[in-house]
């Protein structure tokens, strides 16, 4: 059993780490406007970019909501 916790706890803190991480990339959008950008300035891969943008709608919406945010702030 001890095993098995161990195993959830590494997962919980990968999973902790890519929050982190995927909040950290829409910060850095909605200030440069640019997925290329906040690639380069969270250390994110463009294919995990894809990835996440694919799979997570919930972070796909937040993508959307920073563009417009940048699109905005130029007004």
């Amino acid at each position: 059993m001890a095993e098995s916790k161990g195993w959830k706890v590494a997962n919980e803190e990968k999973r902790a780490l890519r929050d982190r991480r995927k909040t950290l990339f829409i910060s850095a959008l909605e200030e440069h406007g640019t997925v290329r950008s906040a690639c380069e300035v969270a250390a994110v891969p463009r294919d995990t970019f894809k990835k996440w943008h694919a799979y997570d709608l919930e972070f796909a919406d937040r993508v959307a909501d920073a563009k417009q945010s940048f699109g905005e702030s130029l007004e």
